[in-house]
């Protein structure tokens, strides 16, 4: 069975992995289990490049209707080798619970709730995420699947989208926010007072004819400065959370390493 990153704790809180590892002592290891079917499952800490995760227990099989299952069965199935072995990044966007935008808006900048969101757009399982997506196939990028917390399976091709899209979306208000992957070419970076602003290009051909930009507030700004003079002329992929406020369409940038992948340079 693939690695997930969330699971339940003691049949009442779901937590991911990331916080478990920062947070060790205070979790009972035999406690986890499975999101979506209930089994008891295993936490494994992060080493090097892989992440904290949490697997099957020893000698226990996820069910056959469990979401996990079904996730990786319907990927398999397009697949023209019935023995084919996931790749690791095929591996890791399958076991990825995808939180649900709405319980990630957060107003208040300062509650406990926000600083949980912004941890885990930096966190490392997020890093693996984005640069898993980096290193897909076409083919992966039509058929792979993420299972949402809510118990649904979503395509990665609708995950993955033009700031076009995203900008469309938000101005119909289907959803105030949500959880998202831009795919765009960034045309320059912009110093606004003590934050910056990533403007995307815009144009005809790419389906980014629309205003979009990632926005690094001021005290993020430290940590990612040095680092954005790297963007313009690029094609991105970005992992964060849309949204649209009285200065227009944008996505928060709290980390370059974590939030950002590089899929091309043009210049």
């Amino acid at each position: 069975m693939a690695r997930t990153n969330y699971a339940i704790y003691k049949k009442e809180e779901k937590v991911e992995s990331d916080f478990v590892e920062s947070n060790f002592d205070d979790f009972d290891r035999n406690k986890f289990t499975c999101c979506f079917c209930g089994v008891k499952v295993g936490f494994t800490k992060g080493i090097l490049t892989t992440g904290p995760y949490f697997k099957n227990w020893r000698n226990i099989l996820h069910t056959s209707d469990c979401l996990l299952t079904k996730s990786i069965q319907v990927y398999l199935a397009t697949k023209e080798d019935k023995n084919y072995k996931l790749k690791a990044s095929e591996e890791l966007i399958l076991s990825t619970i995808l939180p649900r935008a709405q319980r990630l808006f957060i107003e208040d900048k300062k509650s406990f709730k926000f600083k949980r969101v912004v941890s885990h757009l930096q966190s490392k399982r997020t890093k693996l995420f984005i640069s898993a997506i980096n290193q897909l196939s076409n083919h992966d990028l039509e058929c792979l699947n993420v299972v949402t917390e809510d118990n649904e399976i979503l395509k990665l091709k609708d995950l993955i989208l033009s700031q076009d899209a995203i900008v469309n979306k938000l101005e119909k208000e289907e959803e105030t926010s949500f959880i998202r992957v831009l795919k765009a070419v960034v045309s320059r970076v912009e110093k606004v007072g003590k934050n910056y602003k990533v403007i995307m290009t815009k144009g005809e051909r790419y389906q980014n004819t629309k205003d979009f930009y990632l926005f690094v507030p001021q005290s993020y700004v430290e940590k990612n400065e040095k680092h954005l003079e790297k963007l313009p002329g690029t094609l991105i992929y970005c992992y964060g959370i849309a949204e649209k406020n009285e200065f227009g369409c944008k996505m928060d940038l709290y980390s370059f390493h974590h939030q950002i992948a590089i899929h091309r340079k043009f210049t």
